[in-house]
């Protein structure tokens, strides 16, 4: 039979294992949450769809898992991105200039005022899902190297995202996100 203080150590040991056990399935929990799971600052702000938020979810869990600060929505990036989206599904080209021949970053600073401008593009073409289309946009922009460096970037502080798809079979979802620092 224990004695007193062997049965109090046991206890103590049972205890430690049960604690460390709970913290390892929280952590798994959290793993498996994905990007539903990541920190936002607010609520999702009216100029943003419930699919575009769901875009800078994402993005903003990528940014966490590298120890990045979270993008803040941007009206003025989001006037911006929304612009272009709508030009490129409107006349059915994929490119960051305008058709007029308008550079990307003149665009996004008639928008707002910053150092450093950046922006990644993407369409998705075929049958949609709300919740995983947004996850697909984020993943290829995170295997495309020069996408991967904007995504990552630290200087980049804010984000405006839209999305836009015409209604007409074959036509894909356009999606642009534009980028800025803060000043």
């Amino acid at each position: 039979m224990p004695s007193g203080r062997d049965r109090n150590s046991m206890l103590a040991c049972l205890r430690l294992r049960g604690l460390l056990a709970m913290l390892a399935l929280a952590g798994v929990v959290a793993v498996l949450a994905g990007p539903s799971a990541a920190p936002s600052a607010a609520a999702r702000p009216a100029y943003l769809s419930p699919m575009e938020w769901s875009v800078l979810s994402n993005v903003n869990w990528v940014r966490q898992r590298f120890g990045l600060r979270l993008l803040k929505a941007d009206p003025g990036l989001t006037r911006a991105a929304k612009v272009h989206t709508y030009d490129m599904a409107q006349h059915f080209y994929y490119a960051h200039d305008s058709l007029g021949g308008g550079a990307w970053w003149e665009r996004i600073r008639r928008y707002v005022h910053a150092k450093e401008v950046a922006e990644t593009l993407n369409y998705i073409v075929g049958p949609r899902s709300s919740r995983r289309e947004p996850k697909t946009i984020v993943r290829s922009w995170m295997n495309s190297p020069p996408h991967r460096a904007i995504l990552l970037a630290r200087g980049l502080r804010r984000i405006g995202i839209s999305r836009e798809s015409k209604a007409r079979p074959g036509r894909p979802a356009f999606y642009t996100a534009d980028y800025a620092s803060l000043h």
